[in-house]
Protein backbone atom coordinates (compact mmCIF):
# COMPACT_ATOMS: atom_id res chain seq x y z
CA UNK A 1 0.00 0.00 0.00
CA UNK A 2 0.98 3.11 -0.66
CA UNK A 3 2.25 5.82 1.92
CA UNK A 4 2.82 9.67 2.41
CA UNK A 5 6.35 10.53 4.16
CA UNK A 6 5.79 12.50 7.51
CA UNK A 7 2.75 10.36 8.03
CA UNK A 8 1.37 7.24 10.02
CA UNK A 9 1.10 4.10 7.86
CA UNK A 10 -2.87 3.85 7.83
CA UNK A 11 -2.98 7.76 6.90
CA UNK A 12 -2.98 7.02 3.23
CA UNK A 13 -5.98 4.47 3.04
CA UNK A 14 -8.25 6.74 5.78
CA UNK A 15 -7.69 9.27 3.00
CA UNK A 16 -8.96 7.15 0.37
CA UNK A 17 -11.65 5.87 2.37
CA UNK A 18 -12.86 9.29 3.09
CA UNK A 19 -12.79 10.75 -0.18
CA UNK A 20 -14.73 7.12 -1.70
CA UNK A 21 -17.48 8.04 0.95
CA UNK A 22 -17.62 11.71 0.02
CA UNK A 23 -18.13 10.87 -3.85
CA UNK A 24 -20.48 7.60 -3.44
CA UNK A 25 -22.57 9.83 -0.93
CA UNK A 26 -22.35 12.32 -3.23
CA UNK A 27 -23.12 10.93 -6.15
CA UNK A 28 -26.45 9.45 -4.52
CA UNK A 29 -27.55 12.61 -3.35
CA UNK A 30 -27.19 13.91 -7.34
CA UNK A 31 -30.70 13.12 -8.27
CA UNK A 32 -32.26 14.53 -5.17
CA UNK A 33 -30.39 17.81 -5.32
CA UNK A 34 -31.51 18.28 -9.33
CA UNK A 35 -35.38 17.14 -8.15
CA UNK A 36 -35.25 19.62 -5.23
CA UNK A 37 -33.55 22.14 -6.58
CA UNK A 38 -33.55 22.36 -10.11
CA UNK A 39 -37.01 20.93 -10.80
CA UNK A 40 -35.58 18.18 -12.56
CA UNK A 41 -37.53 15.28 -12.64
CA UNK A 42 -34.99 11.84 -12.73
CA UNK A 43 -35.95 8.30 -13.17
CA UNK A 44 -34.63 7.30 -9.38
CA UNK A 45 -33.24 9.07 -6.18
CA UNK A 46 -33.36 8.18 -2.93
CA UNK A 47 -36.19 8.57 -0.65
CA UNK A 48 -37.20 9.66 3.16
CA UNK A 49 -34.71 8.24 5.63
CA UNK A 50 -32.04 6.95 3.17
CA UNK A 51 -31.44 10.48 2.22
CA UNK A 52 -31.44 11.68 5.71
CA UNK A 53 -28.42 9.04 5.84
CA UNK A 54 -26.60 9.90 2.78
CA UNK A 55 -26.69 13.47 3.70
CA UNK A 56 -25.35 12.97 7.62
CA UNK A 57 -22.40 10.16 6.17
CA UNK A 58 -22.08 13.37 2.98
CA UNK A 59 -21.96 15.74 6.18
CA UNK A 60 -19.50 13.73 8.17
CA UNK A 61 -16.90 12.59 5.32
CA UNK A 62 -16.82 16.37 4.44
CA UNK A 63 -16.12 17.29 8.29
CA UNK A 64 -13.38 14.72 8.08
CA UNK A 65 -11.83 16.10 4.88
CA UNK A 66 -11.00 19.21 6.33
CA UNK A 67 -9.31 17.64 8.92
CA UNK A 68 -7.05 15.45 6.57
CA UNK A 69 -6.85 18.91 4.25
CA UNK A 70 -5.35 20.64 7.84
CA UNK A 71 -3.28 17.51 8.20
CA UNK A 72 -2.13 17.37 4.84
CA UNK A 73 -1.01 21.10 4.70
CA UNK A 74 1.31 20.65 8.32
CA UNK A 75 3.75 18.36 5.96
CA UNK A 76 2.54 17.28 2.40
CA UNK A 77 1.86 20.29 0.85
CA UNK A 78 4.80 22.35 2.37
CA UNK A 79 6.79 19.96 1.58
CA UNK A 80 5.78 19.50 -2.13
CA UNK A 81 5.45 23.69 -2.66
CA UNK A 82 8.99 23.89 -1.21
CA UNK A 83 10.34 21.32 -3.57
CA UNK A 84 8.58 22.83 -6.31
CA UNK A 85 6.62 19.17 -7.16
CA UNK A 86 3.35 19.38 -7.93
CA UNK A 87 2.36 22.43 -7.67
CA UNK A 88 -0.59 23.27 -9.92
CA UNK A 89 -2.27 19.98 -9.42
CA UNK A 90 -1.95 20.59 -5.79
CA UNK A 91 -2.93 24.30 -5.50
CA UNK A 92 -6.12 23.19 -7.90
CA UNK A 93 -7.29 20.78 -5.39
CA UNK A 94 -6.79 23.50 -2.62
CA UNK A 95 -8.71 25.72 -4.38
CA UNK A 96 -11.50 23.53 -5.46
CA UNK A 97 -11.37 22.41 -1.53
CA UNK A 98 -11.97 26.03 -0.28
CA UNK A 99 -14.83 26.67 -2.68
CA UNK A 100 -16.58 23.11 -1.59
CA UNK A 101 -16.06 24.65 1.87
CA UNK A 102 -17.71 28.07 1.85
CA UNK A 103 -20.70 26.37 -0.78
CA UNK A 104 -21.49 24.46 1.92
CA UNK A 105 -21.97 27.00 3.99
CA UNK A 106 -24.52 28.54 1.22
CA UNK A 107 -26.33 25.20 0.93
CA UNK A 108 -26.65 25.01 4.79
CA UNK A 109 -27.27 28.76 5.50
CA UNK A 110 -28.40 31.15 3.26
CA UNK A 111 -32.16 31.69 3.35
CA UNK A 112 -32.62 32.92 -0.31
CA UNK A 113 -34.18 30.26 -2.68
CA UNK A 114 -31.55 31.21 -5.76
CA UNK A 115 -28.38 31.82 -3.76
CA UNK A 116 -29.17 28.14 -2.08
CA UNK A 117 -29.70 26.60 -5.60
CA UNK A 118 -26.29 29.03 -6.58
CA UNK A 119 -24.37 26.99 -3.95
CA UNK A 120 -26.01 23.26 -4.68
CA UNK A 121 -25.20 23.84 -8.24
CA UNK A 122 -21.61 24.99 -7.36
CA UNK A 123 -21.25 22.01 -4.70
CA UNK A 124 -21.72 19.60 -6.99
CA UNK A 125 -19.71 20.70 -9.75
CA UNK A 126 -16.74 21.41 -7.86
CA UNK A 127 -16.92 18.39 -6.17
CA UNK A 128 -16.98 16.42 -9.50
CA UNK A 129 -13.95 18.33 -11.01
CA UNK A 130 -12.40 17.87 -7.90
CA UNK A 131 -12.46 14.38 -7.93
CA UNK A 132 -10.94 14.88 -11.60
CA UNK A 133 -8.03 16.98 -9.96
CA UNK A 134 -7.64 14.03 -7.28
CA UNK A 135 -7.05 11.66 -9.83
CA UNK A 136 -4.42 14.20 -12.11
CA UNK A 137 -2.47 15.23 -9.18
CA UNK A 138 -2.13 11.36 -7.70
CA UNK A 139 -1.10 9.82 -11.11
CA UNK A 140 1.44 13.01 -11.39
CA UNK A 141 2.95 12.55 -8.17
CA UNK A 142 3.56 8.70 -9.02
CA UNK A 143 5.29 10.04 -12.31
CA UNK A 144 7.73 12.12 -10.42
CA UNK A 145 8.84 9.99 -7.57
CA UNK A 146 9.54 7.24 -10.71
CA UNK A 147 11.21 9.63 -12.10
CA UNK A 148 13.37 10.47 -9.43
CA UNK A 149 13.78 6.90 -8.02
CA UNK A 150 13.59 4.12 -10.69
CA UNK A 151 14.63 1.49 -8.64
CA UNK A 152 12.05 0.09 -5.77
CA UNK A 153 13.61 -0.59 -2.58
CA UNK A 154 14.09 -3.93 -3.20
CA UNK A 155 15.76 -3.49 -6.48
CA UNK A 156 18.50 -1.13 -4.93
CA UNK A 157 19.09 -3.56 -2.36
CA UNK A 158 19.40 -6.64 -4.66
CA UNK A 159 21.75 -4.71 -7.39
CA UNK A 160 23.98 -3.27 -4.40
CA UNK A 161 25.01 -6.99 -3.12
CA UNK A 162 27.83 -7.51 -1.02
CA UNK A 163 30.05 -4.60 -2.28
CA UNK A 164 28.03 -2.11 -0.66
CA UNK A 165 29.30 -3.55 2.84
CA UNK A 166 32.75 -3.63 1.28
CA UNK A 167 33.02 0.26 2.20
CA UNK A 168 34.17 0.61 6.40
CA UNK A 169 32.85 3.47 8.69
CA UNK A 170 36.46 4.79 8.13
CA UNK A 171 36.56 4.83 4.83
CA UNK A 172 37.32 8.21 2.42
CA UNK A 173 35.06 9.05 -0.63
CA UNK A 174 35.63 11.73 -2.79
CA UNK A 175 33.15 14.76 -2.67
CA UNK A 176 31.44 16.95 -5.31
CA UNK A 177 34.24 18.97 -5.27
CA UNK A 178 36.94 16.51 -5.84
CA UNK A 179 38.22 16.46 -1.71
CA UNK A 180 38.31 13.15 0.08
CA UNK A 181 36.13 13.36 3.58
CA UNK A 182 35.97 10.76 5.77
CA UNK A 183 32.82 8.54 6.65
CA UNK A 184 32.94 8.48 10.35
CA UNK A 185 31.73 12.16 10.23
CA UNK A 186 35.46 13.46 11.90
CA UNK A 187 35.77 17.50 11.59
CA UNK A 188 38.26 17.06 8.06
CA UNK A 189 34.95 16.42 6.35
CA UNK A 190 34.53 18.81 3.40
CA UNK A 191 31.01 20.47 3.47
CA UNK A 192 31.26 21.60 -0.40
Amino acid sequence: MKRLAGYPHWFYAAIMTVIAGLVFTGIALVPSMLAMRLDIETTWRIEGGARLLAAAGHCAAGFLMVGITASLMVVHVRLGWRRHRNRISGATLLALSLVLLVSTLGIYYLGDEQWSRLSSVTHTSTGLLLVLVFVWHSIKGRRLRRKQNPLSAADRATRAGPSSSAISPTSTRVTGAGTPARRNGSKSRCLI
